[in-house]
């Protein structure tokens, strides 16, 4: 049994509300290992395991410091004793309309700075915390956002949720480690159509798009989904509804392995930068697997190497690619844009992939269907139609 109160004087209590608030927590006393301790801030809980507490210290009737947290006691709204557990390093997020409510894992609690303003919710973990943080985010909000930044990896779960962002962007990750976004169920995201976010979905770091669910995103200011670094897509059904620039933006490489990406955007569908030089697979769109559809009135996808292949050391022009439609289907061919000539290159790509020019700042745009490629046709190079 963890005893809660020892040799505590009352007595030493000047504010009621501090009084008030050290009488709630006197059920705690007998507060055994299987219970948790729920210290409510706001709208943000956190979850103390009664194993894990160890000594819970009062400070002059003003302060309670529970596993290295210190809260103050003016600030704190509740404090409840149940039998729900809470897993270590798990952070939980549940929109509810106009506000969120937050759950955070009591060994977290030292660890993280967490806000939740109305629906707006910023977590930021210290540099001290080295380990990988799961979070989950649910419910529903059409005036809401989610922002996350520290320096571990992390996983982000979205198990049905609905966040439209009136101000910024709906979810901000500038973490720059390793992330995994876990897709359940059917998720809906949306920005404002101003403010300073580069996409609707904005991760620094390193990506992988995982789960059996969906993942719906309106781009209303600029890209619908944008990263920092590579991205992987393995499984789920991403759709980009709509995006007044990228519908898929990234700056380092994006990978095909599996599920369904279709795209929609009024820029670019998929964009790849070359963010580090001399990186494998940097500046690629590599096709490996799924079903990729693209519906751009900009361009289709679009991707750059600034690699040196066979001993060229490329021009420095811009390398783009030029559109060929065969009986309603695309089919992407490689053009170099010299100046203001563009000149073709020789025969039509028809492999999912960038090898075959040698040439720096080559770019391949393509829609990938059902693993059909055109093949070479006459003498003018043109695809037939398969």
């Amino acid at each position: 049994m963890n005893t809660f109160f020892t040799n505590m004087t009352l007595g030493t209590m000047v504010r009621r509300k501090a009084l008030a608030l050290l009488m709630l927590f006197a059920p705690v006393s007998a507060f055994v290992s299987a219970q948790t301790l729920n210290v409510k801030v706001g709208e943000v809980t956190y979850a103390h395991m009664a194993e894990q507490t160890g000594d819970m210290l009062f400070d002059n009737g003003s302060t309670l410091t529970v596993q290295g947290k210190t809260y103050q006691l003016a600030e704190v709204t509740s404090v409840t004793v149940n039998n729900n557990r809470v897993a270590d390093n798990t952070i939980a997020v549940n929109y509810q309309g106009a506000k969120a409510q937050v759950t955070v894992a009591g060994n977290l609690a030292q660890h993280v700075t967490v806000s939740a303003a109305g629906a707006d919710v910023r977590v930021v973990a210290d540099s001290t915390y080295m380990g990988a943080i799961a979070y989950t985010l649910t419910g529903s909000s059409a005036d809401g956002s989610f922002y996350m930044d520290g320096d571990a990896k992390a996983s982000i779960t979205l198990d049905n949720l609905s966040l439209t962002s009136a101000k910024g962007g709906a979810i901000t990750i500038d973490d720059g480690k390793k992330i995994d976004v876990n897709l359940v169920g059917t998720n809906v995201l949306a920005d404002a159509a101003t403010g300073l976010q580069s996409a609707c979905l904005y991760i620094n770091g390193h990506v992988d798009l995982l789960g059996e669910g969906t993942l719906a995103i309106k781009g209303n200011c600029r890209h619908a989904y944008s990263s920092d670094e590579y991205t992987r897509m393995v499984s789920g059904t991403l759709t980009v509804e709509s995006a007044k620039a990228d519908g898929v933006h990234v700056k380092q490489y994006f990978e095909m392995c599996g599920g369904t990406l279709t795209v929609n955007s009024e820029g670019d569908g998929i964009d790849v930068g070359a963010k580090k030089k001399g990186c494998d697979n940097n500046g690629q769109l590599i096709l490996n697997g799924g079903v990729v559809t693209v519906t751009a009135t900009g361009e289709g996808p679009e991707s750059r190497q600034h690699h040196h292949h066979d001993g060229w050391n490329g021009d420095g022009q811009d390398h783009r690619i030029g559109l060929f439609r065969c009986d309603g289907e695309r089919y992407w061919r490689c053009f170099f844009v010299e100046g203001r000539r563009q000149v073709p290159h020789e025969g039509w790509l028809a492999e999912p992939h960038l090898n075959g020019t040698g040439r720096q700042g080559h770019q391949c745009r393509w829609e990938y269907r059902d693993r059909q490629w055109p093949t070479v046709g006459g003498d003018d190079g043109r695809p037939l139609c398969v």
